[in-house]
């Protein structure tokens, strides 16, 4: 009788207590809760691409140049699949850019030279809510009814393909994209409405993603509020403020902020 784990005789593999082998190619995913160590994704592959990974504790890439601001100091330890340490040497944000410009940044990312893949983390991306969509072969980020970033499910991976300042973004100029614009800047739920209609054919599939003009134009300022604030009776006893700024200016200019202020 010989162990097909450590191929010694006298036990069989369920009975080794050897670590395990893992077949090539085979990746795992891994969490634990502790601040000093964590597990990560171990990819045996070079290739620059993003994984989203829901076992990775926080994000993670093994390039200095794409971090920005940068903070370096020891951060601890964390163990791949294999259970080989790997130090976090800084921490700091990433800029990812989409094909229209926009931009989307990744915050606090783990600067760990020698890992293979670069990992965004679904748990850090819930801590700053996002909200994460895995199916159909493909991903989804987005914060309340705006889709931030997309991509593709690669083998048992959800990857998103690019360069370290550039991977695959949901806004990309698309027939969605065209059509949102043509339609005053339609909501993704009132165009799945006209498509399982028949009046947008040319469309595959509804995927907006990211648009400026949206985000910009649909903000809106919280007003004052109207209710359980007493009558005032002397002057500058409530004094309402606007202030906008920093402006871009040249050095005789003093000042780069403003005001505009009322009282009641």
């Amino acid at each position: 009788m010989v162990c097909w784990n450590c191929e010694k005789p006298g036990h069989i593999k369920s009975e080794c207590r050897a670590p395990r082998k893992d077949k090539e190619g085979r990746t795992a995913n891994a969490a634990t809760e502790d601040t000093a160590d964590a597990l990560l994704l171990s990819v045996r592959s070079s290739l620059d691409d993003w994984i989203v990974d829901s076992g990775a504790s926080f994000h993670s890439c093994s390039s200095r140049d794409i971090m920005e601001p940068y903070t370096a100091g020891d951060f601890g330890v964390v163990y791949l699949a294999d259970n080989k340490p790997l130090k976090i040497v800084g921490t700091g944000d990433v800029q990812i850019k989409s094909a229209n410009g926009s931009c989307w940044t990744l915050r606090d990312m783990r600067h760990i030279p020698g890992l293979k893949r670069n990992l965004i983390s679904v748990g850090q991306l819930d801590n700053y809510g996002f909200h994460t969509m895995f199916g159909d072969g493909k991903w989804k980020v987005s914060r309340g009814a705006m889709t931030l970033a997309r991509g593709l499910k690669s083998g048992t991976l959800y990857t998103a393909s690019g360069s370290n300042s550039n991977i695959l973004l949901a806004g990309a100029v698309s027939q969605s994209h065209l059509w949102h614009n043509r339609l005053g800047h339609m909501s993704e739920k009132g165009m799945t409405i006209l498509k399982s209609r028949g009046l947008l054919p040319e469309l595959e599939s509804v995927d907006v993603g990211l648009c400026e003009q949206c985000v910009l134009g649909k903000q809106k300022r919280v007003s004052f509020t109207t209710t359980g604030r007493a009558p005032k009776t002397e002057k500058l006893e409530l004094v309402h403020t606007d202030l906008w700024g920093p402006a871009p200016k040249d050095r005789s200019v003093s000042a780069a902020v403003f005001g505009a202020g009322g009282c009641l």
